[in-house]
């Protein structure tokens, strides 16, 4: 166990640095995180329990529903391999849980440099923001006005502003939880510091859905918090409310989802998901057909994205049937009840434990304007977090229990 332990802490470390800059390095080391946590999960009953019953029986249920109606899809095709391209990344969530259970030092380490790491991309952001420049690549970034959306190492702003997102709310859990006797304390300047830097990040993505998550998240920690600790959370609120509105192109981003002539591609292909689903309820039309939807479907509008349902309920249900949304929604449910009974049990890396949870829910929000579940580095930042905050509940019952420090 104690090789498994060392090779944990390694992948740990890797994932934080490498994946915000590289989607296949951080691809890489999530499937080293798969095989290696299968492995504890395996031998290890203490491992599985880490988990609830709820996420591993919503999870198996989902999968097998998504392969039945991947099966059924006929007479569109049958993309079993998209069916894995979607769910494979949520593997993270009890692969890292049965890996960090027993690291917890070195996990909330590595969470404080992913934090350092979501940091230095904020300044790239910045610089993006006011010049348009990618480094790396001549791709093109859409901006408004004379100025441009961060978009990080990802090349777009909604999936920067997902994965920022859930380094934010990391970030404020960690500067209004962590106590004194808490690991890390020394380093909370740190992350305040970087806290700000992720928060400037997340306000030039010009991410809305991920920005109102963000303030979902936010108040859920703050729920959490004594009296004096609940004012500073309110307080970095309030800060990045006033930053947003004292950013001229934030401001008209929110102002221009009130012009419905300007704002047609969301409202466009939510009606052709529902047009289609009134013909295919039940099993919805298979992984990866959506192109068919639209070409049999599509209603009269602009249409700025045709790759999605821009809403994460709505894409499950079009791949797998109105049951395949339930079933997602029940999983959805089941983590969250899973990761608010781990912020209990965490002790000192509640703040683990409660970023997951916040990032959670902030991501449950922004995908009712958004597609998160099948954005692969929003979902390697998301469920890497979960697995986090699972493995923290764990580790904080194993220290209660003698086992662990």
């Amino acid at each position: 166990m104690r090789i498994i332990d060392r090779f944990s802490i390694a992948l740990l470390y890797l994932f934080v640095v490498g994946s915000p800059l590289s989607i296949s390095v951080g691809s890489l080391v999530a499937g080293s995180f798969i095989v290696l946590g299968t492995l504890r999960l395996i031998v290890s009953s203490e491992a599985r329990a880490a988990v609830p019953r709820a996420v591993w029986i919503t999870f198996g249920l989902w999968i097998a529903w998504s392969l039945l109606t991947t099966a059924l899809a006929d007479p569109y095709p049958a993309r079993f391999d998209k069916v894995g391209e979607e769910l494979w990344i949520k593997l993270l969530l009890p692969a890292v849980a049965a890996l960090g259970m027993t690291v917890p030092r070195h996990l909330a380490r590595a969470l404080v440099v992913y934090l350092g790491v979501g940091a230095l991309i904020g300044i790239y952001g910045i610089y993006q923001y006011y010049t348009g420049d990618q480094w790396f690549t001549d791709d093109w970034i859409a901006g408004i006005g004379n100025r441009w959306n961060a978009v990080g190492f990802y090349g777009h702003k909604l999936t920067y502003g997902g994965h920022v997102v859930c380094l934010w709310l990391l970030g404020v859990a960690f500067a209004t939880n962590s106590s004194p006797g808490g690991a890390l304390w020394r380093h909370r300047l740190f992350v305040v510091v970087a806290g700000a830097l992720v928060s400037i990040g997340l306000l030039l993505s010009h991410a809305r859905s991920a920005q109102l998550g963000a303030a979902l998240g936010a108040a859920v920690i703050a729920l959490y918090l004594p009296p004096t600790r609940r004012r500073i959370a309110v307080g970095i609120l309030l800060l990045a409310a006033l930053g947003a509105v004292a950013t001229p192109t934030i401001r008209d981003r929110f102002v221009r989802a009130f012009d419905f002539e300007a704002e047609q591609t969301r409202p466009n292909l939510w009606q052709t998901s529902l047009d289609a689903l009134e013909e295919r309820p039940w099993t919805g039309y298979g992984f990866g057909n959506f192109e068919h939807v639209l070409d049999e479907y599509e209603v009269t509008g602009l249409y700025e994205s045709r790759a999605h349902a821009h809403n994460d309920v709505l894409m499950v249900a079009v791949n797998s049937g109105w049951p395949g949304a339930a079933v997602f929604l029940s999983f959805a449910v089941a983590v969250a009840i899973g990761a608010a009974g781990a912020v209990r049990r965490a002790g000192p890396w509640s703040w683990i434990a409660l970023g997951g949870f916040a990032a959670h829910l902030a991501l449950l929000l922004g995908g009712l304007f958004q597609v998160y579940q099948t954005d692969d580095e929003v979902e390697l930042t998301l469920y890497f977090l979960l697995g986090c905050a699972f493995a923290a509940g764990a580790a904080g019952s194993r220290r209660d229990r003698g086992l662990g420090r």
